[in-house]
């Protein structure tokens, strides 16, 4: 059956102009659902799983079982079915001239879409409505995840969606309250009890929330706590770590930094660097003998146990730390982060080029989004240094960011 072959005595139809709406005149449900094939249910199931009340004819289409020439007509038949069990609502654009049958298919309006499920056997609502009492009564314990699940709770996601994120986050709950560290294929086998079950859809979720797996303690691959200095390293049995080692670059786990006790070798200043090949640079000159710099390599928002190795081996070299990051505010966030692990352990610290014209902020073709605007005006209601306060400003005024490794090609 087509639209053409439509009894429209059993429909109202409302016209305006270059268009009209087909209404049924039995209520959703009134008749059976007769005539479907095997395809047509398949098809009928995908048209049935967006949340939205109606559906445009195009996407329709697209979503249909039959993926041929004969979509069309497949899709049609269907929507006969479905006008005349009173389940939907046809609205039609004119074609060229005036006559009715000259009217195409453009958007139908779902008169009761999760009746049409129960009936069918296909709703979700009951397994929804677990799921968000679930979400209620979960509060997670750390403190990282509360506005992300308070979003959750009020946001409407397909049953797939919200039963996924709920684990996740119950799992990340758990994995931060017991301080662990690893990949993220030993997470995603903690979670989901398979090592790469974790999607990038997962991952890019969560980024988007605000989220850092890397602060959480996973990273892609074993973390290690990198460094480059010309120093002897000695824990309470003896040499520990030699110098020609570290001058070249090495990636320690970070249990070996805590088990250093004391270093011998001059140290006239530590710089931390947020771009991993501004750090390889810095790592070149300590190996050649022309700094005397202890280089650090920080990741972006660095987990508990880098902050733990951090302070430990700033507590060993009296000497000043420079603190360089990208210039964009989650540059400045770890750069200050950076700088409070300094200041606990009576250190002197102090944010290092990362002070830039506003030209040079502009040459970078890096706009700002509007999270980083909202990140900036939380900056800039705390306690800063000069430099990173003018920094923020700057961004403001231009609305642009930039990256660190920039200033270090020339």
């Amino acid at each position: 059956m087509l639209l053409s072959d439509l009894d429209m005595s059993a429909l109202v139809r409302e016209e305006s102009k270059g268009r009209d709406r087909l209404v049924p005149r039995p209520l959703p449900g009134a008749l059976p659902l007769l005539g479907l094939d095997e395809a047509q249910w398949q098809t009928l199931r995908s048209w049935l799983k967006p949340t939205g009340a109606s559906s445009k004819w195009t996407w329709m289409i697209e979503n249909s079982q039959e993926k041929t020439e004969r979509a069309w007509l497949h899709c049609e038949s269907l929507l006969c079915r479905l006008l005349q069990a009173g389940w939907c609502e046809l609205i039609r654009h004119a074609g060229k001239g005036a006559a009715q049958n000259h009217y195409l298919p453009y958007k139908v309006v779902w008169r009761d879409k999760e009746g049409l499920r129960r009936a069918l056997g296909w709703s979700t609502q009951p397994e929804k409505e677990a799921l968000q009492e679930l979400w209620s009564q979960w509060q997670p314990r750390h403190p990282w995840l509360k506005d992300i699940a308070a979003l959750c709770r009020k946001a409407s996601m397909q049953v797939d969606t919200s039963r996924r994120r709920l684990r996740l986050l119950q799992g990340l709950d758990d994995w931060l309250g017991e301080e662990r560290f690893g990949t993220e294929r030993q997470f995603s086998q903690v979670v989901f009890q398979h090592t790469k079950a974790l999607a990038k859809g997962d991952k890019e979720w969560l980024a988007e929330s605000g989220l850092s797996l890397d602060a959480c303690g996973i990273s892609p691959h074993t973390p290690y706590f990198f460094l480059a200095a010309n120093l002897d390293c000695y824990d309470e049995v003896g040499l520990l770590l030699r110098s020609s080692l570290l001058r070249k670059g090495s990636a320690l786990p970070t249990e070996s930094v805590l088990d250093i006790k004391r270093v011998a070798g001059l140290v006239r200043e530590v710089r931390v660097v947020e771009n991993f090949s501004v750090f390889q640079t810095f790592t070149q000159q300590v190996a050649s003998g022309v700094s005397d710099a202890v280089v650090v390599w920080v990741p972006g928002q660095p987990h508990s146990r880098w902050r733990n190795a951090f302070s430990h081996l700033v507590s060993l070299c009296d000497a000043p730390v420079y603190v360089a990051c990208d210039l964009d505010p989650a540059g400045v966030a770890i750069a200050l982060q950076v700088g409070q692990l300094v200041e606990k352990q009576g250190r002197s610290w102090q944010p290092w080029r990362m002070q830039v014209d506003e030209d040079k902020l502009r040459e970078g073709n890096w706009p700002l989004e509007t999270l980083d605007r909202r990140h900036i005006q939380s900056l800039l209601q705390q306690s800063l240094p000069d430099d990173l306060r003018n920094l923020l400003e700057a961004m403001v005024r231009t609305g642009h960011k930039l990256e660190q490794e920039i200033l270090f090609l020339e």
